[in-house]
């Protein structure tokens, strides 16, 4: 997936380049309206393309920070497994193994958000 154009801000807030196209008819004719609503129509479709490739970068990057805390949490756990769980309960106390993973978890991921 591509990352967010350079210079990508939030949704209305870039910097678009102004054209300027002279017209053979005048701006207050049936043509003029209708060739000026075409190009603002261009121009928020390209502003609506800009958010959404922002959007899909965000996503993109909050999908592989959740991916390497899913892995980083699974080599934790087959690191406790191997070692045994009578090295781990003195420190748990009477904690299940699935409380145990679920707090190793959680507490991993609020330390690193």
């Amino acid at each position: 997936m591509a990352a967010c154009p350079p210079g990508c801000v939030s949704a209305g807030g870039g910097s678009y380049t102004v054209l300027i196209v002279p017209l053979k008819t005048p701006l207050n004719t049936l043509d003029g309206m209708r060739f000026f609503l075409w190009l603002k129509g261009l121009k928020d479709l390209e502003q609506e393309k800009d958010s959404l490739w922002c959007g899909a970068g965000d996503l993109e990057q909050t999908r592989l920070w959740y991916r390497r805390r899913l892995d980083h949490n699974r080599a934790l756990r087959l690191c406790l497994e191997a070692r045994g769980t009578t090295n781990n309960q003195q420190h748990t106390g009477n904690l299940t193994p699935l409380s145990l993973s679920l707090s190793l978890s959680l507490s991993l991921s609020l330390s690193y958000g």
